[in-house]
């Protein structure tokens, strides 16, 4: 380690289970990285286990497969390993103990050329479990030694404090994500200090990265699969490791990508049960906008609106070789990607790209016959500019109006309805 400078890679949400055989493979591969980074400190942040909630024979699982790495790592536990504040898989004392009896604390602290890291249990940041209450104490004692110091500080927990503000209460699935709005104002007290520079977390199994306050804010992504919620922020489908270089007056951070996502869920999407088949997990609606969308380069009433509400549960994109020229200003200020297309084979393209499985295609002109051959299900809309009959041949659901369209993802039992046998 150099007395000027040190480097940190940040592995999580592994999910290891004893049943996986691919388990050792990627175990193998984060070895190999870090082999190639040299790191001076590892640090995993949560859910090494699948199954170490309810299995704890998991833990010695992940003990078995970790030996082979380079460095030994920092733990943290995760939701999958200790449970947390839900009813159903919550924390408790036994849980906590459990996890103590095989990896040691459950939080660090480590000071190296002007920095203090510190691993926080976000698992019990609501719990009103005593060690929650102890936890407090520890994190505003280290922050003051920090402070009286000079230290700067990074944070490392498994769950974010919030997703987009400190405000936010979307009471829906997503709350999943962070702790609850009273359970996270002590939690946000502590982490805008000006000293804290870096917050780095996983929990969500995706990559992004922004400026909060003082604080460089980092998801880490999971090493092996992307869970994606619509209200996560766009293009961060990436499995990989995080590689931080601390300087004495700041930290770079890098990602390193694994490749190609080995699983894909989409979080709290619709899902649209077909008889006889199997379901659709509406993971993107990719929408035609002249004569879909609009008329004459007008949105239609009641079109915004939808979309508003369909942005919290789906990702949505706009192709359109925009006949009008006037898309991407009738769209602006909406929860929508846009983008200008030449032919119908470019529209396939970025559905396949997508995965097409889980894209649902609406439209009603001829260049979307493409998408419609590639998407899970296509729906043509006959509105007033009426509708292509080749696209009609190609469609699996047909509507005279884009906002049954929209109300059969919004209540997709609809859609069970018109597609059985």
């Amino acid at each position: 380690m150099s007395q000027t400078g040190f480097s940190v890679v940040q592995v999580s949400d592994l999910h290891l289970d004893s049943r996986d055989h691919r388990d050792a493979a990627w175990m193998r591969k984060v070895g190999q990285t870090l082999g190639e980074l040299h790191p001076d400190i590892v640090v995993v942040t949560g859910d090494l286990t699948h199954r170490g909630l309810t299995a704890p024979t998991e833990f010695d699982h992940y003990r078995q497969l970790e030996s082979q790495w380079p460095v030994s790592p920092h733990l943290l536990p995760g939701n999958h390993d200790i449970g947390n504040r839900l009813d159903g898989d919550k924390v408790d004392a036994e849980r906590l103990a459990r996890w103590r009896s095989v990896f040691g604390d459950d939080k660090f602290s480590l000071s190296r050329c002007g920095w203090r890291l510190l691993g926080i249990n976000s698992e019990i940041i609501g719990s009103g479990l005593a060690d929650e209450v102890r936890q407090r104490v520890w994190v505003e004692q280290q922050l003051a030694q920090a402070m009286s110091q000079s230290e700067k500080v990074a944070v490392f927990l498994h769950g974010p404090p919030f997703l987009h503000s400190p405000d936010e209460q979307f009471n829906d699935h997503s709350d999943y994500w962070a702790p609850p709005f009273q359970a996270r104002q002590w939690l946000l007290k502590q982490i805008q200090l000006p000293i804290v520079k870096l917050i780095a977390h996983g929990h969500t199994h995706w990559h992004y990265q922004r400026q909060f306050g003082d604080a460089q804010w980092v998801w880490c992504p999971s090493i092996r699969g992307v869970v994606d919620d619509a209200k996560f922020p766009p293009g961060g489908e990436h499995i990989g490791v995080m590689h931080y270089t601390f300087t004495p007056t700041d930290v770079e951070t890098k990602f390193v990508d694994f490749g190609q996502p080995e699983s894909w869920y989409g979080f709290g999407r619709p899902r649209v049960e077909i008889p006889g088949q199997s379901p659709i997990t509406v993971g993107h609606i990719v929408l035609d906008f002249s004569g879909t969308l609009s008329c004459e380069g007008r949105l239609l009433t009641g079109v915004a609106e939808r979309l508003r509400r369909l942005s919290r549960v789906a990702r949505m994109t706009v192709l359109t070789a925009d006949t009008h020229g006037k898309a991407e200003q009738a769209l602006a200020g909406l929860p929508v990607q846009f983008q200008k297309i030449a032919i119908g084979a470019d529209k396939r393209a970025i559905v396949e790209k997508m995965g097409a499985d889980q894209v649902v295609a609406i439209g009603n002109g001829r260049n979307d016959v493409e998408m419609f051959k590639a998407a899970a299900l296509g729906i043509a809309v006959i509105g007033q500019e009426g509708a292509a009959a080749a696209l009609l041949a190609e469609a699996d659901v047909v509507v005279n109006n884009i906002l049954d369209a929209f109300d059969m993802l919004l209540e997709t039992r609809r859609l069970t309805a018109t597609l059985r046998e």
